[in-house]
């Protein structure tokens, strides 16, 4: 992110994030948030990012785990996010 100019903040992750799953690339998606998680403290909306791509990409078993992941941070996921 840094190279792009961008701070390494939350609210860049989650614009990343969020302009990778609307381009249909969650899987791009998952591996920036696993790369910057470490460094960045994700919240919910990361989370439910994701599982809004998975989901959009039918791929139920894998939203099910990053839910489960979130379940297990603290975080509960965000049923706009699921369906809408």
């Amino acid at each position: 992110m840094e190279r792009f100019g961008l701070s390494k903040d939350i609210a860049a992750l989650n614009t990343l994030l969020s302009a990778l799953v609307k381009e249909r690339s969650v899987e791009l998606a998952q591996e920036a948030f696993l790369e910057f998680k470490e460094s960045i403290p994700v919240n919910d909306h990361s989370f439910n990012i994701l599982i809004h791509g998975w989901c959009k990409n039918r791929k139920m078993d894998v939203a099910r785990s990053t839910m489960e992941e979130m379940e297990r941070h603290g975080f509960r996921p965000d049923v706009f996010y699921l369906f809408g």
